[in-house]
């Protein structure tokens, strides 16, 4: 067995193992499971100074209880692969619609179990929400590499000790980076986000040390360098567009949330 089936095979061991987790203590219905971050773009990492989370999302059908009171269910799990985070089904479609690349990168990736009607009903439609609600996308892929380079330098109570060691955070700086790549492949040369999601190896190489702190080390003014680098080039390229103002077309997010409702109400049917 390859090193990347090996790979997958544990990911949706625990995928598998966190949907019953959630099912038999939480009483929910899982109706799909997604693994979330850098094993979706072969950054994670697995040594004895650093050990990736297996983080994931999982969409569950709402209680009868929470439809009645129109609550969201919207909550966080510690597993003991990582973190899960719980989302009522209703909010999939608005969640797509935002073209934020969090949820996009669910649509992409393998590492995941799902009902097969969902299945049916998101194969392609990252790359067509990249282009149809263009707008979108592009705010949300500049406003979190924004959110990305004024964390570089900023720390929270949990990443204190990452900020004392190196003077910066290389994860932020990871992330950016990622998200340069990513305007590069699919904003610049316009390739399809389902087969740019995952960087090319020198991509991969470098996104890794920069996460562990091997590429630029200590060099606090070339770290500082090197972010507004990222971040000019995404403007360069995302600015002009946005200010084209292409039209938001609704097809495919429509047709999304009337397959998802169609789900939803054949799955409540059965309580």
């Amino acid at each position: 067995m390859t090193k990347e089936n090996v790979k997958a095979k544990n990911l949706i061991e625990a995928l598998g193992f966190v949907k019953k987790q959630l099912e038999n203590n939480y009483d929910y219905k899982v109706l799909a499971i997604y693994v979330q971050g850098s094993q979706n773009y072969n950054c994670d990492i697995y040594t004895d100074t650093y050990k990736s989370d297996i983080d994931m999302k999982a969409f569950v059908l709402p209680k009868p209880e929470d439809i009645y009171s129109n609550t969201m269910v919207s909550k966080k799990y510690e597993t003991l692969y990582g973190q899960v985070e719980v989302k009522d089904f209703r909010l999939f479609t608005e969640l797509v619609k935002k073209a934020n690349l969090t949820y996009l990168e669910l649509l992409c990736t393998e590492f995941k179990l799902v009902d097969e009607r969902i299945a049916e009903a998101t194969e392609g439609l990252a790359d067509r929400i990249v282009i149809e609600r263009q707008i979108p996308f592009l705010n949300a892929l500049r406003g979190t590499a924004n959110q990305k380079y004024k964390g570089i330098f900023k720390a929270t109570e949990i990443s204190q000790k990452i900020l004392d060691k190196y003077g910066y955070q290389p994860k932020e700086l990871h992330h950016l980076y990622r998200l340069f790549v990513l305007t590069k492949d699919v904003v610049f040369a316009k390739q399809k986000l389902s087969e740019s999601y995952i960087p090319s190896e020198e991509h991969i190489k470098i996104l890794i040390n920069i996460k562990t702190g091997k590429e630029f080390g200590k060099d606090i003014e070339y770290v500082a360098e090197e972010g507004a680098r990222l971040i000019k080039y995404i403007d360069w390229v995302i600015n002009p567009l946005l200010e084209a103002k292409p039209e938001i077309i609704h097809k495919s997010i429509n047709n999304f949330s009337k397959a998802l409702f169609n789900i939803f109400m054949e799955e409540i049917m059965k309580y």
